[in-house]
């Protein structure tokens, strides 16, 4: 992003403005030395700030349980706390230029998420005039932060948002800033993804939220919900992508938008059994809706045409008739204009779940990306349930098919990573752990002992991805074993048509023998009609009273181009 340049008197003021701030230290500032806890009007414990700047955020479900716990560096980063009078909530502070007038209000309409957020109005602003509010935090310089957030904007004219960091060091002296996104159009909760990197000597940095005029009569109005400032990179552009957050009483998770076409009901729910990761999922229903009758949920993006992206996720469909399931694209120039879509994925079966990943390339212009998930009837009196978990949207192109690929993410009791199922043959005990050691890459691997089964007993791991019939792909893996007596171990692939017909298999890869960290890298090739691969990790006992242990890292599932 280009960097925010105001004229040379603007600067004069803002620099000024800044250093009084910093000596007056507003509520904004945020560098207590011991731990804070801050509780909400119900009594409940939202945030504790630890003395190394770190909060943990404290996240309720609409009936006030407890849902999870979040790292984040900042303090009501949701403004779901106000006890002010000025309009700007807890822990945030505000800052005019000279001439301008800003309204703030923490309000409850608009909001992304919880029951509050942070809203500013300006109006009649004069050119190169600005407003903002911001937040200070406690960071190490050269150490990498993701910033993110939701944010809407109405009736902007000749004026833009400007989301810049302000760099101080241990004297307080201002000693650098960066511009991480701009934005120059109206947007309904646009999630928005920054790396910032603060320079050499830096100790504290300013969030700031800012409405700059490009011209006189400058105006808008700038509502901000759910924002997140946290250590290292956090490339999934999504905001709350595995639908875990969930303070709405509409059935749609935060942060997620819905939408149904004329005559179709909505019929939304965020779930907490069978889900792929984590304690919960969204979930669509539709009964008995006409002929391309759609029902969806959406969430947008700011991106830039032309590059790369890819999208990822789980998806699980039941009762599925006279519908299909679609990932829809659709893409907005800076002036909110439609410019184009693509629909990258279709599946018209029922399943488990499914791991999809498509690329995709917003148009040229395209600032906004909106990602639909969508059940459309294909004729008449049109059913089905569809589930949609750990979804992710990246820069780049991500070849892997596979989610949780590397065992990272573990938030089961069963010992079976998320996005990963598990199967034994009758007679043969589950026995799975997510274990730290031995690893091959990251912090966590797979693994899975068998002792004392009967001949012909299988224990595996699997999951399922969505794959074309008669295209080669590459499947990779590094694997571990470790006494093994009587079994042998196995790559299994499984083949599937649209109906769910099992309609072929192969066996890539098998190894009867002790190993330390080996690779695996073979080519497999889906049968014609293919529609769903199965990817297993499989123990197979050779005789009676089999035992061994197997561990399994890094795994990598693509399409050969």
């Amino acid at each position: 992003m280009s960097s925010f340049r105001p004229s040379k008197f603007m600067l004069v003021l803002v620099l000024i403005s800044l250093t009084l701030l910093t000596i007056s230290q507003t509520k904004g500032f945020a560098a207590e030395k011991t731990a804070v806890n801050v509780y909400d009007s119900s009594g409940r414990l939202v945030n504790t700030k630890l003395a190394d700047g770190t909060v943990v955020e404290y996240q309720y479900d609409v009936n006030g349980n407890l849902l999870h716990k979040n790292i984040n560096m900042l303090m009501n980063s949701g403004f779901e706390i106000y006890t002010g009078k000025n309009g700007v909530a807890d822990n945030w502070g505000d800052w005019k230029s000279a001439g301008v007038k800003a309204n703030y209000q923490v309000v409850t309409a608009p909001v992304s998420s919880g029951k509050h957020a942070q809203q500013m109005k300006i109006s009649n602003m004069p050119k190169d005039g600005g407003a903002n509010f911001f937040q200070d935090i406690s960071v190490s310089d050269g150490q990498l932060y993701s910033l993110s957030s939701q944010i809407t904007i109405a009736n902007l004219n000749k004026a833009k948002l400007i989301v810049n960091m302000h760099y101080f060091d241990n004297n307080n002296s201002f000693i650098g800033s960066e511009t991480v996104f701009e934005y120059g159009g109206n947007a309904s909760w646009l999630s928005i993804n920054e790396q910032v990197r603060p320079v050499a000597k830096t100790v504290r940095a300013r969030l700031h939220f800012t409405i700059i005029a490009l011209d006189n009569d400058g105006s808008g109005t700038l509502t901000v919900d759910s924002v997140t400032f946290q250590k290292g990179e956090r490339s999934n552009l999504l905001i709350n992508p595995g639908f875990e957050t969930n303070t709405r009483t509409s059935g749609v998770a935060d942060g997620w938008g819905n939408w149904e076409s004329a005559g179709v009901p909505a019929n939304y729910r965020v779930v907490t059994s069978q889900v792929s990761s984590g304690k919960q999922a969204q979930q669509m229903v539709i009964s008995n809706i006409p002929k391309d009758g759609m029902h969806t949920i959406f969430q947008d993006v700011a991106v830039t045409g032309g590059q790369p992206y890819t999208l990822s996720g789980q998806i699980a469909t039941e009762n599925l008739s006279k519908a299909k399931v679609q990932v829809i694209m659709h893409y907005f120039d800076i002036n909110n204009n439609f410019i184009g879509n693509e629909t990258p994925f279709e599946y018209s079966g029922n399943t488990g779940w499914l791991s999809i990943n498509e690329q995709v390339r917003p148009v040229a212009k395209a600032v906004r990306a909106r990602v639909h998930f969508n059940v459309l009837a294909v004729d008449n009196n049109a059913s089905g349930i569809v589930k949609v978990d750990s979804v992710t949207f990246q820069k780049g192109e991500r070849s892997n098919l596979l989610i949780n690929p590397g065992f990272e993410t573990n938030t089961r009791t069963s010992g079976v990573a998320d996005g990963w199922d598990n199967w034994e043959s009758a007679g043969v005990k589950a026995n799975y752990r997510v274990v730290t050691s031995p690893v091959s890459s990251g912090k966590h691997a797979q693994q899975m002992s068998i002792s004392n089964i009967p001949k012909d007993g299988m224990h595996t791991f699997f999951q399922d991805v969505a794959v074309t019939g008669g295209q080669p792909y590459t499947l990779g893996s590094q694997i571990a074993i470790t006494n093994l007596s009587k079994a042998k171990f196995q790559v299994i692939m499984h083949y599937f048509d649209v109906n769910n017909n099992f309609i072929g298999n192969e066996t890539p890869f098998e190894y009867s023998d002790n190993t330390s960290w080996k690779s695996v890298q073979v080519q497999v090739k889906p049968p014609a009609h293919t529609v769903r691969a199965r990817v297993h990790f499989n123990l197979l006992a050779s005789e009676d009273k089999a035992s061994g242990k197997v561990t399994v890292d890094s795994v990598i599932f693509q399409r050969i181009k």
